[in-house]
Formats: structure tokens, C-alpha cells, sequence
């Protein structure tokens, strides 16, 4: 056999080698999410316990909802579930684009009612509220003070951070007074809400603040793990 032919098929075998090696490598390399998830027809979040992250739940085939649904037939229940797959890249349309965070499912380790220890105490530890009901507007807690905006024509407040005056039946009402003598009060309830007709959020939202339009839309709430 030629030297040149040799040394081809040394070079060829070479390549193939390194190709499986790297497709094994991929196919093992699965990474794992646990935490609270959150699903219905046209939903699928999954809060990780030990972050504030939010996931948008490839559920291509159904798996992970038909396990859940063998174990509580309530869609919106919370569930504890385990999940190995792929971080993918967030979506620009459709449900998913709302979510920075988006995880293919490729297999479903552990799903349960009881939610478990590390992922107990989940308190809320901020919110954003947005809509285009009159117009375009947005409420967001940051830290110690909430930012309202409304736009066309463009409005800009500052409020302080307090306490619901009333938590009952999945609503929280808000009513705060600035400095300014400006009040707004704000509701964040558990109603499932539509922004543009394609993005589906577990929660809903209406505000009224003085001298201008009352406004509504969706509600984005954070939610960590009260423990260390």
C-alpha cells in the first residue's frame, strides 16, 4: 500500500475516532433541574429552588405533565420534580419568549407531591407588573422602592415598599402613599393572564393611581427559598 494512502486512512480513522468520542461525551453531558414546577394546557414553569430562576419547560411530548397529572389531576398545583436535559436558547416568539431561561426535557427523574425540604418556605422576594391596558405600563419592585411607568404620554413615580393590606383568596392589594402625596393601589393575583395574546402568566394585575387611567395586565412574581 502506498506511504500517502497510509497515512490518509490514519488521518480518516482519526477523525472518526474523535467524532464518536465527542458525540458520547455530548450525550452523557445532560444537565439536572430540580425545583417547583408549575404547569395547564398552555403553561410549563419550573422555579429552581436555590436561585430566583425561572424556566420556560419544554414539554415536547407530554411526559412530564402526563407523570404529573398520574399523581395530582390539579394543573395548577404545585409539583416537586427532578429533570435532566438541555439549557436551549430563549425563544423569540410564542409562550416561552417570556422567560429568559428555557430547559429541554429529556428525561424525568423524580416527580412528587411532597415538596421537599430545600424547596419549603418559598417566599416572595419581588414582582413586576406590566400590561398595555389603557397603555403601555410597568410596575417593578427593586429592593426597597417600586418604579411605576406608563408611557404615551410618559409618566414616572416612586413609591416606597410596604406590606399588602390584605392577602386572602390568591390576591395581595397594595395601597401606598409617596412622599409626594401621590397613591397608588395595586392588586397580584393567582388568575392566569394573557400579555399580546400569546404569552401566558400564572398571575394577573391591576393598579389605579390618582389622576390617571386604571390600569391592567400580568404579573411576574420571584420567588426564592426562605432557607440558606
Amino acid at each position: 500500500m502506498p506511504k500517502y494512502t497510509k497515512i490518509l486512512l490514519f488521518v480518516l480513522s482519526s477523525v472518526m475516532f474523535f467524532s464518536c468520542a465527542e458525540n458520547k461525551k455530548e450525550d452523557g453531558n445532560l444537565a439536572t433541574l430540580t425545583g417547583v414546577y408549575i404547569y395547564d394546557e398552555n403553561f410549563s414553569m419550573l422555579t429552581e429552588c436555590t436561585t430566583k430562576k425561572e424556566y420556560w419547560i419544554n414539554d415536547v411530548d407530554g411526559k412530564l405533565q402526563e407523570a404529573c397529572k398520574k399523581i395530582n389531576k390539579d394543573e395548577d398545583k404545585p409539583l416537586y420534580v427532578e429533570l435532566r436535559g438541555t439549557l436551549a436558547m430563549p425563544a423569540t416568539s410564542g409562550q416561552a419568549a417570556a422567560y429568559e431561561n428555557v430547559f429541554d426535557i429529556v428525561e424525568i427523574d423524580f416527580v412528587s407531591e411532597k415538596i421537599k425540604e430545600k424547596c419549603q418556605n418559598m417566599t416572595e422576594t419581588g414582582f413586576e407588573l406590566y400590561g398595555n391596558t389603557p397603555r403601555k405600563w410597568s410596575l417593578k419592585y427593586e429592593k426597597d422602592f417600586m418604579r411605576f411607568q406608563a408611557f404615551a404620554p410618559d409618566t414616572l413615580m416612586i413609591f416606597p415598599y410596604q406590606e399588602p393590606i390584605s392577602d386572602k383568596e390568591g390576591e395581595k392589594i397594595y395601597d401606598i402613599t409617596n412622599e409626594g402625596f401621590m397613591h397608588i393601589k395595586f392588586s397580584i393575583n393567582e388568575k392566569p393572564c394573557k400579555f399580546d395574546d400569546l404569552i401566558l402568566n400564572n398571575h394577573s394585575s391591576w393598579a389605579k393611581v390618582d389622576g390617571l387611567d386604571s390600569f391592567s395586565g400580568c404579573a411576574k412574581v420571584i420567588l426564592v427559598t426562605g432557607k440558606d
